[in-house]
Order: C-alpha cells, then structure tokens, then sequence
C-alpha cells in the first residue's frame, strides 16, 4: 500500500511538470497572438518603423546583408507596385512575430535563401492554390512557390488576401522599403540608436536611402496583454501550488526510506544525487511532452515553448531545493515516528 501511494504521488507530480510547460505554451502563444492581431492594421509588428526609398539597382542583397549585421532584432518588407496584387516581399533577420496559422507555419529566418521558392499565403488566398501529393503550391508570374503556411483568424483581418514572399530570391519592381524595429529581448538600445545603426550599415554597403516615410513609433497594446496574463499568472499559480502540495506529500513519503539510508551511513551526497536525478527525469520528461505536443499542434511557436518551459525549469529548481532542505534536514528522530 506504502509503494502504490508513493508510485501515485510521484506519477502526479510527473503530470503536474507536463502540464506547467504546456500552459504556459498555450498563454504565451495567446498573449502574442492578442499583440499581433492588436497591430494588424498598422501593417508593421515593432517598437518603431521607417521607410526608406532606395533607387540603387538591385540593392536586395546588400539590404538583406545590412539587416544581418544588425545587433537587434528587424524586419524588412516591400509591396507589390500593383497595388491589386497583394504581394509582400520579406526578410527578417531572427525573430518576427506570431501569426495565426490556418496550416503550417510562418516563415523562419533560415528560409530566406536565394531561390528558395517558398512562401506564406493569406486563408483567402488558400483556392488560388493546388496540391502536389501531400505539398501546397501557388503559381505567381508563372513560378511555382512552396506554400509554408496559410495565415488566418476567425475574424477578418488585413492579411487574409496577402501573399508573402521571401525577398531574397525575388527581383523586386519597387525602391520603398519599410524597416521594422522589432522588440528585442535583453535590448538596452534606444529606438535612435537602432535607427542610427541601421542607416550607417546600408551606408557601408553602398546603399543611398533617403527617408519616404517618417518614424512610426507604435504603443503597446496594453490592455490584452494585461488580461492575457492575470490569466497567465493564475494558471502559473494554480500549478505551482499543487506541484509544491504534491511534493511535500512526496517528501513525506521519502522521509522514512531516506532516514534508514542515513542510519546506515547513506553519503548525503549520494542521497543528494539520487534527488537530482529524480528531478532531472522530471526535467527530461516534461520537455519531451512539451516539445512534442508543439511540433504537433502548434509547429510554428517554438520559441513559445521555450519560453514556457524556461518558467516551468525555474519552479521545478525552486521545489528541488525546497525538497532537498527538507528531506537532508529533517532529524532522525522525527523521521522514524512517520
């Protein structure tokens, strides 16, 4: 009866780190996602903005080498110069921003290769298309481009008609460019700055741009990000607080077994290793869940689960050594009564 409690406690405790990272998957992805729609309209996703018109002859490869070479995070897109044909060229040099997928995936920053015909279209742009075997194609001035994804929302919004291309292996018609400023994790540098770096970067590489549209700096949308994350912040909460009942009934349970182990002169760093190690499975484990179920139901937010699994490591390492105190600590005398 003693084992099965233990056996019970511990596969709770193990579903209970599963669940963490996959909460904070869903809550993060939906936060971004509340963002993102929020911006939708504006046509750009970062801090600030700026158009340049640039007139050198084909200057796509030295705007995307400047883009590389930047310290921060940006983006950089043009439009079709026909206007009815909803096409955007892209670039971005890590991270953008996420997308509401219909299917698939947005672009990643590996993608924007030379030739690689591959593109995101918009859900309104999804009968345009065909399939080849299990791939998605769409035809534009008759070249055949590899459907990534297929963008969309339940509601209506700027980009269902759009189709997204990846810039680098493009030859483009127009000479505006807008640049994005994206937020950057762990960025000290003002919007200036990057501004300033960027123009001294195309400069370098020969480039001549002249401003087409003043800076753009956009608030943050507040409001749902607040609401996102009371939530956030409760089912965290909610989590945490059974992960530390379930694991103070799981010491409880240890107390016995590692005090007879101390009687019989058990090392406390073997009895600290062993406590590692039963972390450390947890640790594997609840990634192994967390990771699959992001490739499976939402591939193209990665760095979402990232994010939420680097929370649920911090609780996890809080209540190691909460549970390591405890059970190193307790006196023998108390731990034989249990």
């Amino acid at each position: 009866m003693f084992s099965k409690k233990i056996n019970f406690t511990t596969l709770l405790l193990v579903l209970l780190y599963c669940i963490m990272p996959i909460i904070t998957i869903l809550m993060i992805q939906h936060i971004s996602m509340t963002d993102t729609l929020s911006k939708m309209e504006n046509g750009t996703f970062g801090e600030s903005s700026n158009a340049y018109e640039i007139k050198n002859k084909n200057p796509i490869k030295s705007i995307i080498k400047s883009c590389k070479n930047q310290s921060t995070d940006i983006a950089v897109f043009c439009d079709s110069t026909d206007i009815s044909e909803k096409i955007r060229y892209i670039y971005f040099n890590n991270h953008y921003v996420d997308f509401p997928m219909k299917e698939g995936r947005f672009f990643k920053s590996s993608d924007f290769k030379p030739n690689n015909k591959v593109c995101v279209i918009g859900k309104n742009q999804k009968k345009n298309s065909f399939k080849e075997g299990n791939q998605r194609y769409i035809l534009y001035n008759d070249s055949k481009y590899k459907v990534l994804g297929i963008l969309g929302y339940e509601d209506e919004t700027l980009f269902d008609s759009y189709i997204f291309l990846n810039m680098s292996s493009e030859k483009i018609d127009s000479n505006i460019f807008t640049f994005d400023f994206l937020k950057t994790n762990f960025n000290t540098k003002s919007i200036h700055s990057r501004e300033t770096e960027l123009l001294s970067t195309l400069k370098s590489n020969n480039l001549n741009p002249k401003t087409f549209a003043g800076e753009t700096k956009f608030s943050e949308s507040i409001i749902p990000k607040i609401y996102s994350a009371k939530w956030l912040a409760l089912l965290i909460a909610g989590c945490f607080i059974c992960i530390l009942l379930t694991t103070t009934r799981w010491i409880e349970q240890k107390k016995k077994v590692i005090g007879i182990s101390r009687i019989y002169g058990a090392r406390k760093t073997d009895i600290l290793g062993n406590i590692f190690l039963h972390y450390l499975c947890i640790i594997l484990l609840s990634f192994f869940v967390g990771g699959l179920y992001c490739h499976i139901i939402y591939p193209s937010y990665f760095t979402s689960f990232i994010q939420g699994f680097l929370n649920c490591v911090g609780f996890i390492f809080i209540i190691l050594f909460y549970s390591t105190f405890k059970l190193l600590k307790a006196p023998l005398e108390e731990v034989m009564i249990v």
